[in-house]
């Protein structure tokens, strides 16, 4: 999957493909944060998504999945990216 255009590969094994450019800061692990997601298996599969309840889901991002306090930490404020978790950080 690394080898697709745009992907970026990380020591960890995340694999994040940035589809929105954001502006201004990024967070840092202690800050709090407000994302919408969609959470699906390999095969597309959703099995949770804050985007199909229509509410973003709020978190201090060192207090969730590691994939998830690494891969947002790198998304400036009003981006999207597509994060691919390996399952020892998930």
């Amino acid at each position: 999957m690394a080898a697709e255009p745009g992907a970026q590969t990380f020591d960890s094994g995340l694999i994040m493909f940035e589809m929105v450019a954001g502006e201004g800061a990024q967070p840092a692990a202690t800050d709090t944060v407000e994302v919408h997601y969609h959470g699906t298996l390999p095969d597309g599969t959703v099995f949770d998504s804050s985007v199909e309840r229509n509410t973003p889901a709020t978190f201090p991002l060192n207090r969730v999945i590691a994939c998830w306090t690494e891969g947002v930490q790198k998304i400036k404020v009003g981006g999207k990216a597509r994060l691919i978790c390996p399952s020892d950080i998930a």
